[in-house]
């Protein structure tokens, strides 16, 4: 007997403990981090992206210099928006998981009832009830929280690892389509001159008329692919300016010329396990088919379970007497059985 009062003690003083646990609003900061420093991506800030947008202050010295391909990654990793809605997801879940391992507070009740006979006192009821269909749910609750706030760590490592091939690519298309447009815009100055010399030597008597038109027209298509080449690179840099994050009006530029990155030649076969060991999307939808067969299979086995909670009650009658016992409230499973979570159960379990 004083061994079973024993455990039961200390399940219950666990409990306590880890009802009564602080809540760390930095969880899950260095998991995400050791995610992508295990697939070699770049970490976000310790307190994640901030508004750069109107900043225009803060942001001159970041953007002082032209941007190389890694000081962009760096500021979009600062700055982006929908980097910090993921990152705001995570203190969602992490929220979320603190709140499913929490058990309920207890439910005070007082009541007084005042006798209509004269010299008599009124009759108090003092109780106290806790409950207990969320103490028998703490368990499933607790791993499905916890799974969402794992994936909101892949989602959030995803995001970023996502944003900076994005920032990358988008450095790349912007500096080579300004190398375009620098020579574009030389080869139309080149025949604008060329026009003009041969409008010239049509004056003098030296050239033909076909001649001169062949040297307007060249002219003219050189003057519209330099026009093409600056709108695409207005096109690039402002689809880059979306993933850096920083206000339009911020006079931010990047290096004119880059060197051209190793190529590696990967077979198909690479491709896939390269792509099995860093597509951190992949890793997510794992763990939410997990999440919904456990859920799937918690519903089918205590779906049917309502509220139902346990407490003590004290109460003192009018003559001073008092009474204390157990109390226990049921719902009753009279307008609904659970139908609709062994269905969902049902639904879950087909699509996992």
């Amino acid at each position: 007997m004083k061994r079973l009062m024993s455990r039961w003690a200390t399940v219950g003083l666990t409990l306590l403990l880890s009802a009564c646990a602080s809540f760390d609003a930095r969880r899950g900061n260095d998991e995400t981090a050791a995610l992508l420093n295990a697939r070699g991506a770049s970490s976000i800030p310790a307190d994640g992206p901030i508004d750069c947008a109107g900043r225009v202050e803060p942001m001159a010295q970041q953007i002082a210099q032209p941007l190389s391909r890694d000081r962009a990654v760096a500021l979009a990793l600062s700055c982006n928006p929908s980097l910090a809605a993921a990152y705001a997801r995570l203190g969602i879940a992490n929220a979320e998981a603190y709140d499913a391992a929490r058990l309920a507070n207890p439910t005070l009740s007082l009541g007084v009832a005042e006798s209509n006979a004269s010299g008599v006192g009124a009759r108090i009821d003092l109780g106290i009830a806790q409950n207990f269909t969320r103490l028998i749910l703490r368990g499933p609750r607790t791993r499905l929280a916890e799974g969402e706030f794992l994936r909101a760590q892949f989602g959030l490592a995803g995001k970023v690892m996502t944003l900076a091939a994005e920032v990358e690519t988008g450095h790349a298309r912007l500096v080579a389509a300004m190398q375009v447009e620098l020579a574009r815009a030389t080869i139309a100055e080149a025949s604008a001159v060329s026009a003009e010399m041969a409008r010239r030597f049509r004056a003098a008597g030296n050239l033909s008329a076909r001649e001169l038109a062949l040297a307007e027209a060249k002219s003219i298509d050189a003057a519209i692919a330099n026009r093409h080449a600056a709108d695409e690179s207005a096109e690039a840099r402002a689809r880059l300016q979306v993933l850096l994050g920083v206000d339009a009006d911020s006079d931010w530029k990047v290096i004119d010329s880059f060197a051209v990155p190793p190529y590696d030649e990967l077979t198909l076969a690479d491709l896939r396990a390269i792509a099995d060991q860093q597509r951190l999307d992949l890793a997510s939808a794992r763990k939410l088919v997990d999440l919904l067969a456990d859920a799937a299979q918690t519903s089918r086995r205590i779906g049917w379970l309502g509220e139902f909670e346990v407490g003590i009650e004290a109460e003192r009658e009018p003559d001073g007497s008092r009474l204390l016992g157990p109390t226990l409230s049921i719902q009753l499973p009279l307008f609904h059985q659970g139908q609709g979570s062994f269905a969902r159960a049902g639904y879950l379990h087909t699509w996992s």
